[in-house]
């Protein structure tokens, strides 16, 4: 007898012993004293047996009962894989206009029939239907599609259905075929299965849903949906569970794990003990810890859940604090966004270490004034270190006043000045000839931070501490060492003086010049005193001189008085270019005087050029 390449090993002995006229599975094994248990369990004895009495290759049934009872990749099969047995109406139909032998034997299951994940025939495109038991031997698959042919159901269409990428999945899974590397391939073939299973079904009819009153075309929609997300991976699996979050963030009230992850959880929880499924169990437990908060001594699956987030609920109560001074001590500390400072105090959340650390440092603090003092700075200095971040901000809420007061850790302070003092390594045995910072940045002309920055980057040699004071007011400076490193780097233009110099003209005629737009200027900042400073380009004064000439220079180079130097330039016919109307001298273009060189030697006067 064939014994069909996809063909189940149930369905293998209830053809054979249809095949031989036996009415029934139990009979043909009564009779010819054959463990159809045995064969499915792998033993060699039953197998033999069978494949003789088949007249098959006795190889080829023991590598099928093999495949049949391990899948290819190594994993067990179980009751959670194999489920009730299914069958295609259209197979079915096929077989037997085209099959062989005794009409009743002809038809035969696929293994892929009895897997619980596949719903769907991917030959004909209709969803599979369940072989009904009429009270018959479960394994007795002749006899059962023999008497489903004869119910008014079997005639009756198909339900179109699309093979779904899970159940080809699922498949390749059964054969053993499988990439290596992907997550859901690590997990257990069943547990694979039922994890798109679950997901596809919270996804489509929430986290609720009922398993009896899913029918079979919802659960193939469900794995399917569910394929989609967990094939992804590890990290997509984790963004799903996230999503089921929103629950908790948006309600009002208190919602544990079973009220965020629904029948998820129940599974996992209560339902299903299976071992296998811990890998899932873990990222759930992982999922909820890293971002939901726990209140102390609270379980999941059973374990002690060491929490990583507070809620302001959890805090309070951690800490014996007042929901509402916390929710302004955190806020004013800048822990709490604007879009969050109206929410619940379960749904305002924040690491639960770094929380609690802070609640106990928080006992530990200063005012503004008393922190000024300890660091002996003036409010202008002090102002400095804040903008600077140099000091971590706190909060707390003042006495009687209702209102937050900055405060700050006297470990912060402590921190700042030993990194300060720690940049003046000079030896103290000659303070005279040093002076404190304030005193120092009036006379080097520069910057609380920028000497700060020298201090934090140890580049003031000459710096010290005064062994008798305290805070900042120890550290002493040697001014010129400021000076020289806090010097801006030189702009590279010529001032009004030295430029005016340069053109041979009076500051004001050249500050006319600029205002009309024959010179352009700049504004940089002085590299001595940091003042902002009119400035003019080698290259701009250049272009000037090499275009224009004034009256009193053009007459100091022909040596001659600039009335006779005037009077020989109009009659030459040379136009002004600048007259006394926009500025306060008069100015020729050297191209005008060159042009007129003729009519200069038909005057016989004498003319200089460029």
């Amino acid at each position: 007898m064939t014994y069909y390449d996809d063909e189940s090993l149930k369905s293998f002995v209830s053809r054979l012993a249809s095949s031989n006229f036996f009415s029934s599975i139990r009979e043909f094994e009564k009779l010819t004293n054959f463990s159809r248990y045995g064969a499915v369990m792998g033993d060699t004895t039953a197998l033999d047996q069978l494949a003789d009495m088949a007249g098959v290759n006795r190889r080829l049934v023991q590598d099928r009962a093999a495949g049949y009872s391990r899948l290819g990749d190594g994993t067990q099969l179980s009751g959670n894989t194999f489920g009730r047995a299914r069958y295609c109406p259209c197979c079915i139909s096929d077989d037997l206009h085209n099959g062989k032998g005794r009409l009743e034997s002809r038809p035969y299951v696929r293994t892929l029939w009895e897997l619980s994940f596949i719903r769907s025939c991917a030959a004909h495109g209709v969803l599979l239907r369940s072989l009904t038991n009429h009270g018959q031997d479960p394994w007795d698959y002749s006899n059962r599609l023999q008497r489903e042919r004869s119910e008014p159901q079997f005639s009756e269409a198909a339900v179109a259905v699309e093979h779904s990428a899970f159940e080809l999945y699922a498949a390749e899974r059964l054969w053993g075929r499988s990439e290596p590397g992907r997550w859901l391939d690590e997990l257990p073939f069943y547990v694979a299965g039922q994890l798109c299973e679950w997901v596809g079904a919270i996804i489509l009819f929430g986290r609720e849903f009922k398993s009896n009153d899913l029918d079979e075309l919802e659960w193939h929609r469900a794995a399917a949906t569910g394929y989609e997300i967990v094939i992804e991976g590890r990290d997509a699996f984790v963004d799903f569970l996230k999503s089921l979050h929103g629950i908790f963030f948006e309600g009002k009230h208190h919602c544990g794990t079973r009220k965020v992850y629904g029948r998820l959880y129940e599974r996992l929880a209560r339902e299903q003990e299976d071992s296998s499924f811990d890998v899932v169990r873990e990222i759930v437990a992982d999922t909820a810890v890293n971002h939901l908060p726990f209140g102390h001594s609270y379980e999941l699956f059973g374990l002690q859940v060491r929490r990583k987030l507070h809620s302001l609920y959890t805090l309070s109560r951690s800490t014996s604090m007042h929901e509402t001074t916390l929710r302004k001590l955190l806020q004013g500390a800048g822990w709490l966004a604007q879009d969050v400072t109206q929410l619940s105090a379960h749904r305002i959340i924040f690491d639960a270490d770094e929380a609690t650390r802070f609640v106990k440092e928080i006992q530990e603090h200063l005012k503004p004034a008393e922190a000024r003092s300890y660091l002996d700075v003036t409010r202008t200095l002090w102002d400095t270190l804040l903008q600077e971040n140099l000091i971590a901000k706190r909060a707390l809420i003042d006495d009687g006043a209702r209102k937050l007061t900055p405060l700050y850790l006297r470990a912060d302070l402590d921190q700042l000045l030993e990194r300060l003092h720690a940049g003046a390594r000079a030896p103290n045995d000659d303070c005279t000839a040093r002076v404190t910072i304030p005193v120092a940045i009036k006379k080097a002309n520069c910057s609380f931070c920028e000497i700060l920055r020298l201090l934090l980057d140890g580049k003031l040699r000459n710096a010290t501490v005064d062994p008798g004071a305290a805070g900042i007011g120890a550290i002493l400076i040697d001014v010129a060492e400021v000076r020289e490193l806090t010097r801006l780097g030189d702009h590279g233009g010529l001032g009004v003086a030295e430029a005016s110099e340069k053109l041979e003209l009076r500051p004001k005629v050249l500050e006319q010049l600029t205002k009309a737009g024959f010179l352009n200027a700049e504004v940089a900042v002085n590299p001595v005193n940091r003042c902002p400073q009119t400035i003019y380009r080698q290259g701009e004064l250049d272009r000037f001189s090499d275009e224009f000439v004034s009256l009193f220079g053009y007459a100091a180079r022909l040596g001659v008085h600039f009335k006779k130097a005037k009077k020989d330039l109009e009659s030459a016919g040379v136009p002004v270019a600048i007259s006394t109307d926009a500025v306060s001298a008069t100015f020729y273009r050297w191209k005008d005087i060159r042009a007129a060189g003729p009519r200069f030697a038909k005057l016989g006067v004498a003319f200089a050029f460029q």
